[in-house]
């Protein structure tokens, strides 16, 4: 796993050693690129690491080198695209501030697939949240903007749909309030702007379904996962180990002779 479960980080304090600043943010410089373009896997650890960037302690550096371990260790994994899911879904989660415990905000987190996984964030959330279904609320907002977006793209490239996207939630009393805009008692609280969501499901643009916990593809954008809970995920979000990479630089090397001394590796 990128970082252990339970994995909390903090501010620097007076008695920790100082990291080499340099040294981390071309750390976690190197595995961001690698996750924003096809891991999603372990983006929960790289915005974490992010958030210390300014003064890393060893702790945080430690913490960095466990992650690039991780992403040496699966180089080889990637996402596996498939015909036989072409509609657009996707999975909004949230964590109650268990790994950030300073300031106590939120972490949230996102994934869309299209038969794969196409688009996933994990982003600390503006605002404080005073309970769990308002912090998987403010989650379930955030995913219903990046939802139009995807739908305003596939429109412009030709496949739109006038069937609503369908966003999975884990959290009941979160979905009891974006579904039932009159039960507006408990959510008094949570800023205007996060009630965009209810706004896309009246319009039929979105319909959110509850999902269990165990098949949440958006559980590890939030929080460090035990080893076993990250395997599961790994294989929601369409994670594979590709035998097929060897295959393909064979192909390119016979074909194209300049490229005779790639390594498959």
């Amino acid at each position: 796993v990128p970082l252990k479960g339970k994995t909390i980080l903090r501010l620097q304090l007076s008695n920790q050693p100082q990291a080499d600043r340099t040294i981390y943010l071309a750390l976690v410089g190197s595995v961001m690129y690698a996750m924003l373009g096809t891991r999603p896997d372990f983006a929960f650890a790289v915005g974490l690491l992010a958030r210390y960037a300014n003064e890393p302690s060893g702790l945080h550096l430690e913490a960095a080198k466990s992650v690039l371990r991780y992403r040496q260790g699966s180089r080889k994994v990637g996402i596996m695209y498939s015909a036989q899911s072409p509609s657009l879904e996707g999975y909004s989660d949230a964590d109650f501030a268990t790994s950030n415990e300073s300031r106590r905000r939120v972490t949230s987190g996102y994934v869309f697939s299209i038969g794969g996984a196409i688009s996933w964030q994990s982003k600390r959330q503006p605002s404080v949240s005073l309970a769990t279904a308002d912090a998987e609320y403010v989650g379930l907002s955030q995913a219903g903007r990046e939802a139009m977006w995807l739908r305003a793209m596939l429109g412009k490239l030709g496949y739109g749909s006038k069937d609503p996207t369908i966003l999975y939630g884990d959290n009941q009393a979160s979905i009891v309030v974006a579904l039932n805009p009159v039960a507006h008692t408990r959510s008094k609280q949570i800023y205007i702007r996060f009630h965009y969501v209810r706004e896309l499901v009246e319009r039929e643009s979105i319909r959110i379904e509850h999902v269990h916990s165990l098949s949440m593809a958006a559980d590890d954008l939030s929080k460090p996962l035990a080893p076993v809970m990250f395997e599961r995920l790994i294989g929601l979000l369409g994670l594979i180990t590709r035998p097929f990479v060897n295959n393909i630089s064979l192909f390119i090397r016979n074909c194209h002779p300049k490229f005779a001394t790639l390594d498959p590796s």
